[in-house]
């Protein structure tokens, strides 16, 4: 089975030289084929944190957990099988897993890694069950949703790490 990711031409204003000639059509164009339909795709822009200008990076999570990462046009990675959230957080990509385990990848080493090489990532035990609910970089926390619904703020190391880089070489 083949399943591309589908965005919307005019929600995906990061890469108009290939999707020019479509615009004013208004049609859907598969941008990059993941393999299993994902229930959540994000994409963004590496442009700034990377030597490839223009670059876009997509991300898409299925709903049995696994968590896909592509360059536009090009085959997708596993960043992991049991994921069960995922955010990007300034020059972070953040998930979570079944294994109760939050993992931070750098977007910059992500998007320069070659096709078929691993990622390592950084690791922080979470409690069992948790959810991202959303990242502040500018307070360099990560909130995540208990399973009995309750919200807990955590700092984790290397979000921190990142921001103390980003102040020191500015």
């Amino acid at each position: 089975m083949n399943v591309r990711a589908i965005v919307p031409v005019r929600t995906v204003p990061l890469i108009p030289d290939v999707l020019s000639d479509d615009i004013d059509s208004g049609r859907l164009i598969p941008c990059v084929d993941f393999g299993k339909a994902c229930n959540v795709v994000r994409v963004i822009d590496v442009s700034q944190s990377s030597t490839l200008p223009g670059t876009s990076l997509f991300f898409g999570l299925t709903n049995s957990g696994t968590l896909f990462s592509a360059p536009l046009s090009c085959s997708p990675r596993t960043l992991a099988q049991i994921a069960n959230s995922f955010t990007v957080s300034g020059d972070l990509v953040v998930y979570t897993t079944s294994a109760h385990e939050a993992h931070f990848i750098s977007i910059s080493i992500l998007a320069a890694a070659e096709a078929g090489t691993d990622v390592s990532s950084e690791r922080r035990r979470v409690e069992r069950g948790s959810r991202i609910v959303t990242s502040v970089p500018s307070t360099m926390s990560l909130v995540l949703q208990m399973p009995r619904g309750n919200l807990e703020t955590v700092s984790p190391r290397p979000m921190v790490m990142a921001t103390i880089h980003a102040d020191t070489d500015a």
